[in-house]
């Protein structure tokens, strides 16, 4: 399957190719914790799409790179929540964001929290709560925000739903909420 999205952000075209059994087989698997989704390996050049068109490097501006990430997320795709799109809940692989013509919290998480992970090698973790799904990244450098403490670490919050935010925004009514937290391996 060959894909095409335009980017507003980066004002290109962004181009993917996956194995028409890769989407099948997206499509069948059972539905599991966003952690799973979220630590599967992306398929053979998913990565390299946005290696590309980001160019990473060694010296790059965490914080900006990440808000940049987030416009992406919050401008570049439509949201619908998986009951009205699909009449059940259907979590997405990373791709799968490009193969569906909408996407919700838990897909935009798991589709950050992979780039974060893989392209700025920074720890990050799931924010699962009882009905929004954010992300959380530690960062070197300490920034104003919303963040949480893991083993002494802070995690600032970033939020792909939560339109116009940047690292360190919370939707206000899940600052005080509870929530589950997943620890995601670089």
């Amino acid at each position: 399957i060959k894909l095409t999205k335009y980017s507003t952000v980066w004002e290109c075209n962004m181009q993917l190719s996956i194995p028409s059994s890769l989407a099948q087989f997206y499509n069948e698997y059972p539905q599991l914790d966003a952690k799973i989704y979220a630590t599967a390996v992306p398929s053979d050049g998913f990565l390299n799409m946005f290696e590309k068109i980001l160019q990473p490097t060694n010296n790059r501006d965490n914080v900006k790179f990440i808000n940049q990430l987030l416009s992406f997320l919050h401008l570049d795709f439509k949201y619908m929540v998986d009951q009205e799109q699909f009449g059940k809940e259907k979590p997405f692989f990373c791709e799968e964001n490009f193969i569906y013509p909408y996407n919700d919290c838990e897909d935009r998480s798991v589709l950050l929290s992979c780039l974060i992970r893989n392209l700025l090698r920074l720890k990050v973790v799931l924010l699962d709560y009882d009905d929004h799904m954010a992300v959380a990244v530690n960062l070197p450098e300490t920034i104003k925000g919303d963040h949480l403490i893991i083993n002494t670490e802070k995690y600032y919050v970033c939020d792909p739903t939560y339109i116009g935010s940047t690292i360190g925004m919370s939707i206000p009514k899940y600052r005080t909420k509870p929530v589950k937290v997943y620890v995601l391996e670089i």
